[in-house]
């Protein structure tokens, strides 16, 4: 499944973009597991699979505080 539907999902995910962007794993071994598992030569899928939940997870939150933000400027404006 990661490499068939989800792989433009993986990838966007777990790029080496937002693997910089988030910091908190090295890109070069993220971009090793995705391309060991894309090739066939190991089967990374539930670190992979881990990873994105991870990071999908984190997205959410950081979507949540940006409202709550939002919402607590909005109400100490007006």
């Amino acid at each position: 499944w990661l490499r068939g539907p989800l792989e433009p999902m993986l990838h966007e995910l777990l790029g080496p973009e937002a693997s910089r962007r988030r910091g908190w794993f090295r890109p070069e071994m993220v971009a090793r597991l995705i391309e060991e598992h894309s090739k066939g030569r190991a089967n990374h899928a539930h670190r992979l699979w881990c990873l994105m939940n991870l990071e999908l997870s984190l997205r959410g939150l950081e979507r949540r505080v940006q409202e709550r933000d939002r919402l607590a400027d909005a109400c100490l404006a007006g």
